[in-house]
């Protein structure tokens, strides 16, 4: 079994805000580790990050961290039993005004772009014309250093997320890789 991604801060993080006069420190993400706990049936459960609890203060209390939630590829999730998000820190004390909770972040399941086989490579930009892609797509590709499309068979849904590109441009992409396996009569 293996463990593909795990973003910053993922699994049973903790961090705890200290205390102040005036207001309670925030409490940011923090790198956890992670922690194989087995459920009755000899399965593994994974979670995401437990966030911090904000700082207390006399005034205003500092937010919970967020905990953040896994990262795993759709294929393994049937190697444990339960797959669960993050879990929020509390809000720190404050006499004035307590701190927020923290937000528990759900899974994200990463799904590469297209997993069939396309064939002969092409450069990017040959195939963002060919496919009828935006300029923008294909200079945001290039600043990330793709130079081909077999490399962005490697890439998944989440990661390209994560670099700014959107739904709809993400949706172009796939489409995109779908002709072009197609037409070499090599798609699914």
């Amino acid at each position: 079994m293996s463990l593909r991604r795990f973003k910053k801060g993922v699994i049973g993080g903790e961090k705890d805000g200290g205390e102040a006069a005036d207001k309670g420190e925030s409490v940011e993400n923090v790198q956890g580790t992670f922690n194989f706990t087995m459920a009755a049936n000899g399965l593994p459960l994974l979670s995401g990050g437990h966030g911090g609890v904000g700082g207390d203060a006399d005034r205003d209390g500092g937010a919970g961290g967020n905990g953040q939630g896994p990262q795993i590829a759709p294929e393994e999730v049937k190697f444990y039993s339960h797959v669960t998000g993050g879990f929020g820190g509390g809000g720190g004390y404050g006499k004035d005004l307590g701190g927020t909770g923290g937000v528990g972040e759900r899974p994200d399941f990463m799904r590469k772009l297209y997993t069939g086989e396309i064939g002969a490579d092409m450069s990017l930009e040959d195939f963002c014309a060919q496919f009828n892609l935006d300029d923008d797509i294909l200079d945001r590709l290039g600043k990330l250093k793709f130079k081909t499309i077999g490399a962005l068979l490697e890439v998944t849904d989440v990661e390209l997320g994560r670099e700014g590109f959107g739904l709809g441009e993400r949706s172009e992409l796939k489409r995109a890789l779908k002709e072009f396996a197609a037409q070499r009569g090599t798609g699914k």
